[in-house]
């Protein structure tokens, strides 16, 4: 208390709280502790929503027995602009991410179709229809990017758990969430990047010289 006496009790539950640390007690447990009447020294004020928080608080700070109030509402708006910012960040980093897969995918695809020309020309020189030649390259980035899509999820996971363990301080706490919409999400914008890289390289396809192509050397 505020004459730094102390008190043992046992904890009795847990409650989560996002933003601050409390421990509650009733009266009765403080009373049989200490013997004597406990006289409280603090309030909890809740309003109804079409009052002013801030108006309110400054009528109370007015009164001689009213040392400090504390707005709540003024914490969580604070602790939503630092979530704010903190959207922004990570919304930099699917972007970044997003444009590396795109470039790692067109590099790969792209050594994948040089390396293999000889194979498609004679595809080609079979008969092969442009879808089918091109599916015949391309079914392979899908069903790896497909693989490589499945093994994030479960890599990002234990990352999402690492990375919020390690903000953790006392007085915020933040609490980490795997959604399925989060889920949904990262598997479109990884096959939409597949697709997008596979329809730019289509067209190298296309312009694939049948003839020069297989009179080439390997």
């Amino acid at each position: 208390d505020a004459d730094l006496r102390r008190v043992e009790v046992t904890v009795s539950g847990i409650f989560h709280n996002n933003v601050q640390n409390y421990v509650i007690l009733l009266p009765e447990t403080l009373e049989k502790a200490w013997g004597e009447k406990i006289q409280s020294q603090m309030a909890f004020i809740q309003l109804r929503d079409t009052a002013d928080v801030y108006e309110t608080a400054a009528k109370f700070t007015e009164l001689d027995t009213v040392m400090n109030v504390s707005v709540s509402q003024e914490i969580r708006n604070q602790v939503s602009g630092m979530l704010q910012a903190l959207n922004a960040v990570v919304a930099t980093i699917v972007v970044c991410a997003g444009a590396l897969a795109v470039i790692v995918l067109y590099n790969l695809t792209n050594i994948n179709i040089t390396e293999r020309i000889r194979e498609i020309a004679t595809l080609k020189v079979l008969g092969f229809h442009a879808a089918e030649s091109a599916a015949y390259v391309f079914k392979e980035n899908l069903l790896l990017s497909g693989m490589g899509t499945l093994a994030g999820l479960v890599g990002g996971k234990f990352l999402l758990d690492f990375v919020i363990s390690q903000i953790q301080i006392d007085m915020v706490w933040f609490s980490p969430k795997f959604t399925a919409i989060s889920c949904v999400f990262s598997v479109v914008l990884t096959m939409l990047s597949a697709c997008l890289v596979d329809f730019v390289l289509y067209f190298k396809l296309e312009k694939i010289n049948m003839a020069e192509a297989l009179k080439s050397v390997e």
